[in-house]
């Protein structure tokens, strides 16, 4: 099948009628050029849900949900860009076979196209050596984990990787050593990553194999479980577990189960539960959850301190995520496999436990954090003062009413009166309808792909990682390539708050907006001129001229020439800076010179990936020592924006937290410009 390419996909959503789309699933009312009425994705009781026929979006400004036509199906109905797509193509007359399309590389290029194809072709092959396989560690494992059955097996891709067969059989399937490595199967080295463990095929949202996680059957092995590197294609932080066998029925359900493991999901499935899915030795997160949109979260983690410390966690994720989240309260002291398989009566006890012994996690985290605090034992006032501040932090995006019974609670158990403002809660709230309008349109035009992820596109917080090579002992440090890799995407663009207010400001219709201070009153043009449209010159101009302009509103008749020309001294220093950066540690790291082969350090950050990816990969294969590596790439590009950072007085706070609006930024670039000018005068 050819490929569908971009204009006919922006001719479907753009020609879809989306007052048609939304009002198949909820009444509105005509007012004025807008469409309102109660929203579907939050709990409202006065209308809030605002449609746009003429530009052909929607927005809630109670619970910041906003999109097109395409990005409301998926969420309301819980299914993928490439689904959503064909029932806009099918209401309008449109033949597009979207799901073949998908799998024929859509969002693969070529190379992970054969990754997955060879993934695919490996995992067959570790099943089948499960299958024949008579080693008695082996039979004993199955029969003792309770996995000896051909259907558990197969729907969960568990096989066996023996020792020394695997790049022989690679070339039997046309793949060569080079092939095992960039699918994480074999290192560098050539040393065999998964040998001698059982495996576990993990699949994307698509179904689409994109690694393995696999089992030590030995007690003496380091590590209990093994991952597959980090790379495009896998990454824990984004990949549930058995998201793809559950997907329909938690579609059906509106509610899914989040368990800590492979084999927590396996039992809850072997019990008849199908709408469950793992976290895998990771913390929850935003990626994880922006597949489980609209969906009633119920958590099920292990009945430990560090389960208890994760359901809390998570909870207040969850919370900021604005979803509905329960707990389940397992006094069992064990996990879904164990009370499954170990209990005289499993399959019902575990059922019972998931269904009936749910309570809200507003009461849950309540009485944990009382025990965490120890306020069972003593209920000291310093304690209480913790446990009520980490209490308000956890809630702090819960519904007004749960928040006053938190407060309510604490009064009464504890006597202690707990000071929360709503009135500043409520005015966030509001001031976040306008940044996540911002957060969600910015990138819509991604030029790479309509990965269901990417669809209203996003803009990644800088969170510092620590790296820890996954993998130890017989396994050279060097191996884990892909992890220093991302993390140093993360470090190049390691403030993403600079890049992003230059590309505000670079843009004139929507520094208008901040002029004029319109937030969160209408539904806005997508008037952007995206970053692919532009080229860095152009860009810094554009953004000088718009400066020009937003000061001269600022200061009225008092601009003078002296301000242009401070500005114009201020862009002139950034443009340099960044230059003399690149050139200094080009000169003094001669083997990394093509990483900054036209880097367009303004790009959008997913094509600055991956060139940094393309160009990197390389190099780094002949390092042995990552953790000087990661330092020395770190300390280096960090000096690339420090100064430009300090010339805009951004300093440390999140853009998401800035509330972008004409006083704040005009407060910015006058202490910018203030600091320069007085830096001069110190200079003559």
């Amino acid at each position: 099948m050819q490929n569908v390419n971009k204009e006919i996909i922006d001719s479907v959503i753009k020609n879809a009628r989306i007052v048609d789309v939304v009002g198949e699933f909820l009444s509105l009312t005509k007012k004025g050029n807008n469409y309102l009425g109660l929203c579907p994705f939050h709990s409202d009781s006065s209308p809030s849900f605002t449609v746009n026929e003429q530009k052909g979006i929607y927005k809630c400004f109670a619970c910041n949900e906003g999109g097109n036509s395409a990005t409301f199906l998926m969420k309301k109905l819980g299914i993928t860009f490439y689904e959503a797509l064909e029932k806009l193509s099918n209401m309008q007359g449109i033949e597009l076979n979207l799901k073949q399309f998908n799998k024929q590389g859509y969002s693969y290029n070529p190379e992970d196209t054969e990754i997955i194809e060879l993934l695919n072709s490996i995992n067959t092959f570790y099943k089948f050596e499960l299958i024949k396989s008579v080693d008695p560690n082996i039979k004993n494992f199955l029969k003792n984990r309770h996995l000896d059955n051909q259907i558990i097996l197969n729907k969960f891709d568990i096989g066996y990787a023996p020792e020394n067969q695997l790049i022989n059989k690679a070339k039997e399937f046309n793949y060569s050593e080079e092939d095992l490595v960039k699918a994480g199967l074999i290192n560098p080295q050539l040393y065999e990553i998964f040998k001698n463990r059982i495996t576990f095929g993990i699949r994307n949202n698509n179904g689409d194999l994109v690694g393995f996680s696999a089992r030590a059957l030995a007690k003496s092995e380091n590590a209990k479980y093994i991952n597959s590197p980090e790379t495009r294609l896998f990454n824990k932080s984004q990949i549930l577990y058995n998201y793809h066998n559950a997907k329909n029925k938690i579609q059906q359900l509106k509610e899914v189960i989040i368990v800590e493991g492979f084999m927590d999901a396996i039992a809850c499935y072997k019990a008849g539960i199908e709408n469950v899915v793992a976290v895998m030795g990771t913390a929850l997160t935003k990626q994880h959850l922006s597949s489980l949109k609209n969906n009633k979260i119920v958590l099920f983690f292990d009945n430990d301190t560090a389960g208890l410390k994760a359901t809390i966690r998570s909870v207040e994720l969850i919370l900021q995520e604005g979803m509905e989240v329960f707990v389940i309260e397992n006094n069992f002291e064990k996990d879904a496999d164990e009370i499954l398989h170990h209990h005289q009566n499993g399959r019902d006890d575990l059922i019972n436990l998931i269904f009936n012994n749910r309570c809200s996690a507003i009461d849950f985290v309540y009485r944990k954090l009382q025990i965490l605090h120890n306020l069972d034992v003593s209920p000291e006032y310093s304690n209480i003062k913790l446990f009520a501040s980490e209490l308000m932090r956890i809630f702090a995006n819960a519904q007004s009413d749960q928040i006053k019974y938190l407060i309510n609670l604490v009064k009464k158990d504890f006597n202690y009166d707990i000071e929360f403002d709503f009135e500043k809660k409520n005015q966030i709230q509001a001031s976040n309808n306008f940044s996540d309008y911002k957060e969600n349109d910015l990138y819509i035009n991604d030029p790479i792909s309509y990965d269901q992820d990417q669809l209203l596109g996003y803009i990644p917080e800088y969170v510092p990682g620590e790296f820890e090579p996954q993998f130890h002992g017989r396994i050279n440090d060097n191996w884990d390539t892909e992890k220093v890799i991302n993390e140093l995407e993360d470090f190049i663009v390691m403030d993403n708050r600079l890049t992003l207010l230059i590309r505000c400001l670079s843009n004139d219709a929507y520094l208008q907006l901040f002029i004029n201070e319109l937030q969160s009153k209408e539904i806005y043009e997508e008037a952007f001129m995206w970053d692919d449209q532009l080229s860095t010159d152009e860009l810094l101009k554009q953004t000088y001229k718009n400066l020009l302009m937003f000061c001269k509103f600022k200061l009225d008749a008092n601009f003078s020439p002296e301000y242009e020309n401070i500005i114009h001294q201020l862009f002139q220093s950034v443009e340099q800076l960044l230059e003399r950066k690149i050139s200094e540690f080009k000169l003094n790291n001669p083997s990394f010179e093509r990483i900054y082969e036209n880097i367009d350090f303004f790009e959008q950050t997913s094509n600055l990936k991956i060139k940094i990816n393309n160009s990197l990969s390389e190099e780094v294969k002949t390092v042995t020592d990552l953790n000087v590596l990661r330092n020395h790439i770190k300390n280096k590009l960090n000096l690339i924006l420090k100064d430009s950072i300090k010339a805009f007085e951004i300093k440390n706070e999140k853009l998401t937290q800035i509330n972008m609006n004409t006083k704040f930024i005009g407060e910015r670039l006058y202490q910018a410009i203030s600091v320069m000018k007085s830096d001069e005068k110190k200079g003559e």
